[in-house]
């Protein structure tokens, strides 16, 4: 294994190697794929850049993408929805922020999850902090309203206010979540 190892040419840069050595040729430096060029950062891969090799939806994906994989619509009445990450110093003040959210109807749910570790870049040098996280359910339509209360509530100068896709989930779920930030999506 020694020579295997040693003809590698990027066992310097391959985090396989270091984590588990029995892994590495498994990792992305060896075999077939290593031959396939990365794109440049901002280019699209060729297969994606030529509009004749792909058929696309009306609704702007892909046709073979199904419509819970690609972001968009899972609600009963074609809703999209989104989990948003908000980082807090304390509970405190994540019970200060989730409370508004909830009784302006921004958020049909909001998680405080303790004991999250934070390593980050400010001004200059690397912080280390502990967090807390909230995990704030709601449609995608109101995350300008909700980052602006976040915002407004939060004691941080730069906060994290984050949104992912819900893709799919149990439709009573988002169903609920579609009923319970209604009055936010008509203010």
């Amino acid at each position: 294994m020694r020579v295997l190892m040693a003809a590698c040419t990027a066992t310097r840069r391959c985090g396989a190697l270091a984590a588990n050595p029995a892994r590495h040729f498994a990792c992305a430096c060896h075999g077939p794929r290593s031959a396939m060029p990365l794109p440049r950062a901002g280019s699209v891969p060729a297969p994606l850049a030529t509009p004749a090799r792909r058929t696309w939806h009306v609704a702007g994906r892909p046709a073979s993408v199904p419509r819970a994989m690609s972001g968009g619509a899972a609600g009963p009445d074609g809703t999209s929805f989104v989990a948003c990450y908000v980082t807090v110093p304390s509970q405190d003040v994540a019970e200060k922020i989730a409370g508004p959210l909830l009784e302006q109807r921004l958020a049909a749910c909001v998680n405080i999850i303790p004991g999250v570790q934070s390593m980050y870049w400010w001004q200059g040098k690397v912080e280390k902090d502990a967090e807390l996280l909230l995990m704030i359910k709601t449609r995608a339509s109101l995350v300008d309203k909700l980052t602006e209360a976040v915002v407004a509530l939060h004691p941080y100068d730069v906060c994290e206010v984050i949104s992912v896709p819900i893709t799919g989930g149990n439709p009573p779920y988002l169903t609920w979540v579609a009923d319970s930030t209604s009055a936010g999506a008509a203010q």
